[in-house]
């Protein structure tokens, strides 16, 4: 299992980039450490949601009809993982992905950017930064509808919710049954 699959909720950014062996994907975690993974960022994407047992396409719909847009919308995991799309790089050739996704949770601040022709310094934990292609007022509006678009779909998610008047937990037994679900359809996308 790779590195990132272990923890998911410790990500802080998944970046693109393009190094000798190709297109690559470079983690940021949390706690400031890095890892270089010889997958391209949509791949890292697609193993999460499958970690999670979530449809990334199910998940990008929903969080499109709470925010009405269609593009660029966040990729909510969990209540520690809500992936915001940001631009960080002009394609070498047509196709090649030119997002990142930023954890919401490791958003520290933003600011305009000293570097052209990046627009945005996406202040994360530990001192640690990205730079967007986008305007401040982009990225703070893909801020934003990350918070908004999380708390409605984690609201509607009985086992993300704290502090309900009936039941705070799932019992053993759903717990169990969710373990299960997830093994199987890990098993059949294997």
């Amino acid at each position: 299992m790779e590195g990132y699959l272990a923890n998911p909720e410790s990500i802080a950014a998944i970046i693109p980039d393009y190094q000798d062996n190709g297109d690559v994907s470079i983690i940021i975690y949390r706690d400031g450490s890095k890892e270089t993974v010889l997958q391209k960022v949509r791949s890292v994407v697609n193993k999460l949601a499958k970690h999670h047992c979530a449809d990334l396409k199910l998940l990008k719909k929903k969080a499109a009809d709470i925010l009405g847009k269609k593009i660029f919308c966040p990729i909510i995991l969990g209540s520690e993982l809500v992936l915001i799309p940001v631009k960080v790089r002009k394609p070498r050739i047509e196709g090649d992905n030119t997002l990142a996704y930023i954890n919401l949770y490791s958003v520290k601040n933003t600011s305009v950017s000293k570097n052209p022709p990046f627009k945005t310094l996406v202040q994360l934990e530990r001192g640690l930064s990205v730079e967007s292609y986008w305007s401040i007022s982009t990225l703070t509006s893909k801020i934003n509808h990350a918070g908004l678009a999380s708390k409605t779909l984690l609201n509607q998610l009985p086992w993300t919710q704290k502090n309900r008047a009936t039941s705070v937990e799932l019992t053993d037994v759903a717990k169990r049954l969710m373990e299960l679900c997830c093994e199987l359809v890990k098993s059949r996308n294997a």
